[in-house]
């Protein structure tokens, strides 16, 4: 077979080579070591002459033709982003867009190989600054980048470069929620629509994206109780075997359900905007902070309705197991942030513990007693 010529592409060094056949010509990219791209080179040219790898499949695009080995930065970006176009939901893949673009604009065409350590270091102080606010800025971009090297090393498209990655270090979330001073200050603010919307929040704990999403079929009766059943939730993934997530539902919050679907009873969504139309998140952000606003309280978010429920369980005193349940929580540590929220939560599982303990004590002690007065009538009856 003929051999080819191979190419250095200045701007990043990287060598390739072109091969065509029957009218089909094909570029095909190598490392930025000479001698390492020939002997590449050499071992195509020689499985297309022996008919073990058919050139019509290496030029066609639909057909994964990557190895595991050394390739540049940009490129494996772009095979993580078309898998997650094929595999996730479109929000999953925006988000990473969103996320690795720095990454791509910070080492150019680097190769995977190029990086370590120091260098990743280097680039998580650069999003720190650059590209967030807060304590936690940064922390996301670098995730993903974790994720993009497993994922690489997974499919077996690359060796991970580095065997640690920088520390990421977490500052705990503030839990905004709603008092019910704030409450019965906002509700007087809220048009009769959103106050149902407002209300089956705080009364269910569902996430902002269940509640916006919410159909009739997710609402189902049994009897005479009724429950939102969710067979597809933010968790369902994260664990071995996926299980439904289930909320009854009280009165008030079935009556809010039967007046929702007689004001449009065609509408494939419980709740609508003004406009008739299901919410979107930040039409539904949006239109709580204006409430807010209006009512004079500090702008809060959606994510305020489910902290109220879950701060409001732990209050009443729900065991962390069935609030965990109740909120689709798979970790008991999410669960206990508002368990720490409540100190009278811990203070009455102690006085129970003590209450326990003390009437034990207090058994204990009348059967000592008891045993003793035993003792002293056996000895009396021996002596007479």
């Amino acid at each position: 077979m003929k051999r080819h010529a191979l190419f250095k592409d200045k701007p990043t060094g990287v060598y390739f080579a072109k091969i065509q056949e029957d009218g089909i010509r094909k570029k095909f990219w190598f490392t930025r070591n000479r001698r390492k791209s020939l002997s590449a080179l050499r071992q195509i040219e020689d499985d297309l002459e022996s008919g073990e790898k058919s050139f019509q499949a290496l030029a066609n695009p639909r057909i994964d033709r990557t190895t595991r080995g050394d390739l540049r930065i940009a490129e494996l970006v772009g095979l993580y982003l078309e898998w997650l176009d094929a595999n996730r939901a479109p929000s999953t893949h925006e988000n990473a867009r969103y996320l690795l673009t720095p990454f791509v604009k910070f080492f150019g065409d680097c190769m995977v190989s190029d990086l370590n350590t120091i260098t990743l270091t280097r680039y998580y102080a650069h999003v720190k600054k650059h590209h967030g606010r807060g304590e936690n800025a940064g922390n996301h971009h670098m995730r993903l980048v974790k994720t993009l090297f497993r994922w690489g090393e997974e499919n077996e498209i690359c060796t991970c470069p580095v065997r640690r990655f920088p520390a990421i270090r977490e500052a705990p979330a503030e839990t905004k929620t709603f008092s019910d001073a704030d409450l019965l200050q906002l509700m007087g603010r809220l048009p009769g629509d959103f106050r149902d919307v407002i209300l089956f929040g705080l009364l269910t704990g569902l996430r902002p994206p269940e509640l916006r999403n919410l159909t009739p079929k997710h609402i189902v009766q049994v009897g005479d109780r009724w429950a939102v059943v969710l067979e597809r939730h933010k968790t369902s993934k994260s664990v071995e075997i996926a299980q439904p997530r289930c909320v009854p539902l009280s009165e008030v919050a079935v009556d809010i359900y039967r007046r929702q679907m007689a004001a449009h009873p065609e509408s494939s969504h419980v709740f609508l905007n003004g406009h008739g139309k299901p919410y979107k998140a930040g039409g539904l952000r949006q239109r709580l902070k204006r409430c807010c606003k209006r009512a004079g309280l500090e702008q809060k978010t959606p994510y305020a309705l489910r902290h109220y429920f879950g701060t409001k369980r732990a209050a009443s005193g729900d065991n962390q197991t069935l609030l965990a349940q109740l909120m689709g929580h798979t970790k008991l540590h999410t669960t206990s942030r508002y368990i720490a929220a409540v100190p009278d939560y811990y203070q009455r599982a102690m006085d129970d513990m003590g209450a326990a303990l003390t009437d034990l004590a207090r058994k204990a002690a009348e059967d000592k007693t008891a045993t003793e007065v035993g003792q002293k009538w056996s000895a009396l009856k021996v002596v007479k």
